[in-house]
């Protein structure tokens, strides 16, 4: 009987060991890999903020006036529109320029997909052909700030701006006698921007 128990002894204490060394060469062979993180979706105007600025802050653009050209109404600036400015020319060589950047405040690189400029209509009531006339005299134009063209794919990093200038100018050389006043509308110009 005391051989009996000093054998399952032996087999208990022999299992024993055998469980610790499956442990211990089980544990060699293992490992665990994990991967944690977060993933935050900013607000949209933190992405993507692309929009109008006057140069100097203000709600309204300073003209550059040539000529005798005068001003009734100043060119407003908000994110996405600069309009209403009223302008009185009274003679050739008579001209606006407007001055205003386009900042992108986001945090995506903007690149300009397509750039629609509008055009110059006129009109006189009761006399279309003075109207006809004083349009093929002006011109407008919207420009980098150094001269060069805007064109598709012109790019605005984030953080950055660039500076644009619009002008309207009455040809100098004309010499028609227009008989009554020429309302002058300046089409729509569409800047479309998509991300880089």
């Amino acid at each position: 009987m005391e051989k009996n128990r000093n054998v399952k002894i032996y087999v208990i204490f022999a299992l024993v060991i055998s469980v610790m060394g499956l442990s211990i060469a089980y544990a060699a062979y293992s490992a665990t890999l994990l991967i944690s993180g977060t993933v935050t979706a900013k607000k949209s105007s933190e992405a993507w903020n692309v929009h109008f600025e006057s140069p100097d802050g203000e709600t309204t653009l300073t003209p550059i006036l040539g000529g005798h050209a005068e001003v009734e109404t100043p060119a407003t600036v908000s994110a996405t529109t600069i309009s209403d400015f009223k302008i009185t020319f009274y003679a050739p060589g008579d001209s606006v320029m407007y001055d205003f950047n386009i900042k992108n405040t986001g945090s995506i690189d903007a690149t300009i997909d397509k750039i629609t400029l509008g055009s110059l209509s006129c009109s006189a009531t009761g006399n279309e052909q003075d109207a006809k006339k004083m349009c093929g005299n002006l011109d407008l134009q919207i420009l980098k700030s150094d001269g060069n063209e805007i064109s598709a794919g012109d790019k605005i990093s984030a953080g950055s701006s660039e500076s644009y200038r619009l002008s309207v100018v009455w040809n100098e050389s004309d010499t028609t006698t227009y008989n009554s006043d020429i309302v002058i509308s300046v089409g729509e110009t569409k800047f479309e921007f998509v991300q880089d």
